[in-house]
């Protein structure tokens, strides 16, 4: 049996604020599905920056990146779409956040080793809306990153003879994860989708993931209607193009272009702008319109 070796890796915790009093607030039932949506929200951020989710338990979400600057793009994109209530109407959710540059050992589900433990103090350190990282990764950022990390602190990690050097990531709130990007890694360009929806701004990038859209909590843009399937319709990027597929008993309807025209276990390309609307015709439900440009 092979042993598992260390890899570089780049570690973050997003760690939901006060959860406990969530639970309190809201009964257990209803903060656990909060919780457990914001946790997906969370992971969906963390595979369009090309990161992978390790593990979810409880109120927190460990992924790892094989990119620093993908990881503390991600962070600031995360307490982005936090921010103002956006994706939750009553409720105030906020994230602290800790990312590390180190070795750590991979094994099914779960992830060991020095990056994890200085991740999880730089987390438990970090206050609301918070993002704290290490000088092993701000040394890897390049220079649209590394000029918005200012020297913090120091504070010591169990099993470490040296403290663990502490930099806060200043980020700014733009409501737009396009110019978060670019305004962070100065290196974003090229074609995307962008959707709208009750306030929230998600961007599906020319890449080769399925986007999910439906009331299911794991959807990548979650709409919740009498005639919206949990899976309802997904986007794909193919051959320079972004594909519309209906998944639906229900079908989709859309106006591209000022067209209407309605799909049903059937897909169509989209470019430009317009509405999608799960299960409904776009005049019937206006809240639930998703408006979508081709940028």
């Amino acid at each position: 049996m092979n042993t598992p070796q260390p890899e570089n890796v780049t570690v973050m915790f997003a760690d939901v604020v006060g959860s406990t009093r969530i639970y309190e607030v809201l009964g257990d039932a209803e903060a656990q599905y909060t919780i457990t949506h914001a946790l997906n929200v969370v992971g969906g951020i963390v595979q369009r920056h090309k990161g992978s989710v390790v593990k979810s338990a409880g109120d927190d979400v460990l992924s790892a990146f094989q990119s620093a600057d993908d990881a503390l793009t991600a962070a600031c994109v995360i307490h982005d779409t936090f921010a103002e209530n956006r994706i939750f109407e009553d409720l105030s959710l906020e994230f602290h956040i800790g990312i590390h540059s180190g070795m750590g050992i991979f094994t099914k589900g779960d992830i060991y080793g020095d990056a994890v433990n200085v991740a999880a103090r730089l987390t438990s350190t970090a206050k609301s809306g918070q993002i704290l990282t290490s000088k092993e990764t701000v040394d890897q950022l390049t220079n649209g990153l590394a000029a918005q990390a200012r020297e913090f602190d120091t504070i010591p990690v169990k099993g470490r003879k040296e403290p663990v050097q502490m930099y806060d990531i200043i980020w700014k709130h733009t409501g737009d994860e396009t110019s978060l990007m670019e305004v962070a890694s100065g290196v974003f360009g090229g074609k995307l989708l962008r959707l709208q929806f009750k306030g929230q701004t998600v961007n599906v990038l020319p890449e080769p993931q399925t986007f999910i859209l439906g009331r299911g909590i794991d959807s990548g843009l979650v709409v919740s209607g009498t005639m919206v399937s949990r899976q309802h319709a997904s986007i794909e990027y193919r051959r320079d193009k972004f594909v519309l597929r209906d998944l639906s008993t229900n079908g989709t309807y859309v106006r591209l272009n000022g067209e209407d025209f309605f799909i049903k276990r059937e897909e169509t390309t989209i470019t430009g702008d317009g509405i999608i609307s799960l299960g409904k015709r776009v005049e019937d439900q206006p809240e639930l319109n998703i408006q979508f440009q081709c940028i």
